[in-house]
């Protein structure tokens, strides 16, 4: 509400709009005037200071009363009626699922007992959490002139590292006591090739003790072989329930390694060698466990004699995961050649990975009977001298009617041999040429060399001589790795198998790639305009070398960064 000013109602209004000087009788006029609205001034400020008070205290009650209802809510709170076990649940997902969970305090389950002591009485009192563990095998640091240990070597930062491998050990200690009766999953890891210490020894100990509830055992022990030899000495009696071992490499010092209890273990499901012992046929030809009848994945990644690789296929007959490296026959005939002609029936086998030199594992394929195979990976290094020899896949790939996955070598196939593997499975949807690993460029080993225009080939259908059937008809998924094929090529493919002419012909989904050469042109947002064409979905991965052009202008082309130009 507006009030009326006294001055605008007097004469002296006047000088509000000039700046004349008033008479001393207009001065004491408006001193006058001036006292009626500063004594209303000063009752209407007591009036707001008396309503800011009312005000602050009715703001400070609805703190209070709000401080009240928020306490209420968390008592409240349904996540605190969430049941124990829904949170042993959440707790369990929330490890990693690709490794072992590590003992860091950053990630679960350790983090999961620095949170409240609700958390931290629930996860300590969680056996299953603590079922999993890896263990690097620490190793200490020595002075390397006089070779003198830690608490002599002239550094400040590394007098306490003594202590802290013992909290590593009481650590380690406590986590498996949390594990109580669970099996346990074991992950142990070295590349120190030091000699053990008391440290170690004791570290072994805790580790060995709890063997009986070794589940699956990960030994990635590199150089240090006290740890190698602890797993090997232990009996069968000590892994009753191991289901799962994996091992880097068995050590050459590892005599009649095959009869160490650990490969005899009754419920051995997935075994996994990385390297076998020594060099030659005694390293290859050993006594197979009786045990391993029963395994459903088997992956060895030393080279094997193919006989021998066939033996050992005929001992697994309950394989569905099978990886193994195959090179030439023996040439000492200490293997029967009556395998070659025993067929291997292989009713369960799903996944099969061959790395082979030249065509050796052909052998193999040719007896091989794998009815429900789904993904095939034939990894086929050939010289210039085996070139006329066909793919050793040639051998398996007629047999197979419901192959999924397809992986072959992007260096040693011709189109007409891309053409015969690919024509006898049509009922491939992924197809892999190539490996990711590897970076090497491409090199031709035939003016035939194999590419990408092989997929858009045809061939006249059996059943109906007049019709041409497309190669890999239900093609979704392709992978290119190494393969000889310019970018624009790559495009004409991809927009072909966007849009097939004929009917029953799957359009390509997902193409991933990886080139040794350099980028020729951008085809993304070609093939984006296609698919959005199309009105379907694709989606494209790509990538290529980068390279510097004019590196080898530049006047320090060559030069070391660190050259020592003072002598």
């Amino acid at each position: 509400m507006a009030l009326e000013c006294p001055v605008m109602r007097s004469p002296l209004s006047l000088y509000l709009t000039n700046n004349h000087s008033p008479s001393d009788e207009e001065v004491i006029k408006a001193q006058e005037l001036k006292q009626i609205p500063s004594a209303k001034l000063a009752k209407v400020e007591d009036l707001i200071l008396q309503t800011q008070h009312t005000l602050d205290a009715l703001y400070e009650e609805r703190n209070a009363l709000k401080s009240s209802i928020a306490r209420c809510n968390t008592i409240l709170s349904p996540i605190r009626r969430v049941p124990q076990d829904v949170w042993r649940e959440i707790f369990f997902h929330c490890l990693a699922t690709h490794r072992n969970p590590i003992m860091s305090y950053a990630e679960a389950p350790l983090l999961l007992t620095h949170i409240c002591n609700l958390w931290r009485s629930i996860a300590l009192s969680t056996p299953e959490i603590w079922s999993r563990i890896y263990i690097p095998i620490f190793y200490t640091i020595r002075d390397p002139i006089f070779d003198l240990p830690p608490t002599h070597v002239d550094n400040p930062g590394i007098f306490g590292l003594t202590d802290k491998m013992q909290q590593r050990c009481d650590l380690i200690r406590e986590w498996l006591g949390r594990a109580g009766a669970v099996p346990l999953s074991v992950a142990l890891s070295t590349q120190s090739g030091e000699l053990p210490t008391e440290l170690h020894h004791q570290l072994f100990d805790i580790v060995f003790h709890s063997s009986p509830r070794f589940r699956n055992l990960d030994l990635t022990l590199i150089t240090m072989g006290e740890a190698h030899h602890r797993a090997m000495d232990l009996s069968v009696d000590k892994f009753l329930n191991l289901e799962e071992l994996r091992i880097y490499s068995i050590r050459n010092d590892s005599v009649r390694w095959y009869e160490c209890g650990i490969f005899s273990a009754p419920r051995l499901r997935k075994l996994s060698i990385g390297y076998l012992p020594g060099a030659g046929p005694s390293a290859i030809l050993f006594p197979i466990p009786s045990t391993w009848s029963q395994l459903s994945s088997l992956s060895i990644r030393s080279f094997m004699p193919s006989q021998w690789a066939c033996q050992l296929l005929l001992h697994c007959p309950l394989l569905v995961q099978c990886t193994l490296k195959v090179k030439g026959a023996m040439t000492d005939n200490t293997i029967s050649d009556s395998n070659d002609s025993q067929k291997i029936h292989m009713v369960n086998l799903m996944d099969l990975a061959t790395v082979e030199e030249g065509n050796s594992a052909a052998s193999i394929y040719r007896v091989l009977h794998a009815p429900i195979l789904r993904n095939l990976e034939c990894i086929e290094t050939r010289s210039s001298h085996l070139l006329q020899a066909l793919p050793s896949a040639l051998k398996l790939l007629p047999r197979l009617e419901g192959l999924f996955k397809l992986t072959l070598s992007s260096r040693v196939l011709t189109m007409d041999e891309a053409f015969d593997c690919f024509r006898f499975v049509p009922s491939v949807v992924h197809l892999c040429i190539g490996h990711k690993t590897d970076k090497s460029p491409t090199i031709p080993l035939s003016p035939k060399n194999h590419n990408l225009q092989v997929l858009l080939s045809t061939y006249p259908s059996e059943e109906s001589p007049n019709q041409d059937l497309l190669i890999l008809p239900r093609l979704e998924i392709l992978e290119i790795y190494g393969v000889s094929i310019s970018d624009k090529d790559l495009l004409d493919f991809i927009i072909m198998r966007l849009d097939p002419k004929q009917q029953c012909i799957s359009r390509l989904k997902h193409l991933m790639g990886t080139f040794t050469r350099v980028k020729q042109m951008d085809i993304s947002r070609q093939v984006e305009y296609h698919a959005r064409k199309m009105g379907v979905e694709f989606k494209l991965d790509l990538s290529w070398v980068v390279k510097d052009l004019e590196a080898g202008l530049s006047p320090s082309h060559c030069l070391a960064n660190d050259y020592p130009w003072r002598f």
